[in-house]
């Protein structure tokens, strides 16, 4: 009997053992219900086999503040004037093009520049005429919308742009905002100033269309500054007058700015003329 209640408490401990062993290990276990032992079958897959998450694609925004590498000159290309080359027409740029293509446009007045000092500094040939702080959207029948930038700004929310064509022997330069004229240029001598001169044209003759009413100054090449050799009472213009080129220059109150007439000589005769407002 003894013999017997030994064996009945081996057994039962093996047992009891056998059943720990189980509820330790549930990855062995498997449910009695199909549908929870299919759930956990596939968990168990899950597990040993990878699944790669899906790729979101990042909505690329455009930048909105331009770099060096986004706005600098193309000196490969030769304008007018020295100082002219446009940007270079990067990614950036063209979209800055677009969006400011698709601005409203501000208008100015043109007749408050209508002094007879500011007419001064204008070129014009038979059909057009192109006078400095004018809006270049006011000349009729002259085609601006192939233009490059030749400047642009950014400061903040606010754009600056300063546009730049060459069409039809005439250089000019802008303001996008409001089409106002800062520099005008040609070498084509169908162009003339106000007062006549064009290209191709003599010192000789710039000295008689302007002398009566200019301040008149002269560079001293031994000094190498220019010499004052003929007063007149203001309001007037100041002539400077060089081998290389003879300049007027007049302030514009309305504008805060100095206005400059350039005529380039070699040899005494003209060979560029170049119109500039501040």
């Amino acid at each position: 009997m003894r013999k017997n209640k030994i064996i009945f408490s081996i057994f039962y401990l093996v047992f009891f053992m056998i059943v720990s062993c189980n509820k330790n290990n549930p990855d062995k276990e498997m449910p009695n219900d199909p549908e929870v032992a299919e759930t956990s079958q596939s968990a168990l897959i899950n597990e040993e086999i990878e699944i790669p998450a899906p790729v979101i694609e990042k909505e690329i925004k455009p930048k909105l503040n331009p770099t060096e590498e986004d706005v600098y000159p193309d000196l490969d290309r030769t304008f007018l004037y020295k100082d002219w080359h446009p940007l270079k027409q990067t990614e950036y740029m063209k979209q800055v093009k677009e969006r400011l293509d698709r601005q409203e446009k501000i208008y100015e007045d043109d007749s408050l520049y209508d002094d007879k000092f500011t007419l001064e500094f204008s070129l014009h040939d038979e059909t057009r005429n192109f006078c400095i702080y004018h809006n270049i959207r006011n000349v009729e029948g002259y085609d601006i919308s192939d233009y490059e930038f030749s400047n642009y700004v950014k400061d903040g929310f606010e754009e600056l742009a300063w546009c730049i064509i060459e069409n039809e022997g005439v250089s000019v330069q802008w303001v996008d905002k409001t089409g106002v004229l800062v520099t005008i240029g040609t070498e084509d001598p169908r162009y003339s100033t106000k007062r006549g001169i064009k290209v191709g044209d003599s010192a000789e003759k710039i000295m008689e269309a302007y002398e009566s009413d200019c301040i008149i100054k002269v560079k001293n090449y031994e000094t190498n500054k220019f010499e004052v050799v003929s007063e007149k009472e203001p309001p007037c213009m100041v002539l400077s007058k060089s081998n290389e080129c003879i300049s007027l220059n007049k302030g514009n109150a309305l504008a805060e700015g100095m206005m400059t007439i350039s005529y380039l000589l070699e040899n005494d005769v003209v060979t560029k003329i170049i119109i500039q407002g501040s």
